[in-house]
């Protein structure tokens, strides 16, 4: 599941958000397909492997910049 996830999730952070709010919003399709291998998630994060995502890289190295709307230990905060 994680390099599914993770493979998703890197090509969703190419994309530019006109509004730093639509982050979540704008990937919520994909996790609603997801949430049903994976259960529910939290701010982005599959909450069954919750200690495991956290550990989610940038594939950008740093280009991204804060979203203040969502926390920082999730993808969806940068």
């Amino acid at each position: 599941w994680k390099d599914y996830y993770d493979g998703l999730l890197a090509f969703y952070l190419r994309r530019n958000m006109k509004f730093d709010s639509d982050a979540l919003p704008a990937f919520s399709g994909v996790l609603k397909v997801l949430s049903k291998t994976l259960g529910p998630f939290h701010f982005g994060l599959p909450k069954k492997y919750f200690g495991r995502s956290l550990l989610w890289t940038d594939p950008h190295y740093g280009v991204f910049k804060r979203r203040a709307h969502f926390p920082s230990w999730s993808w969806a905060g940068w």
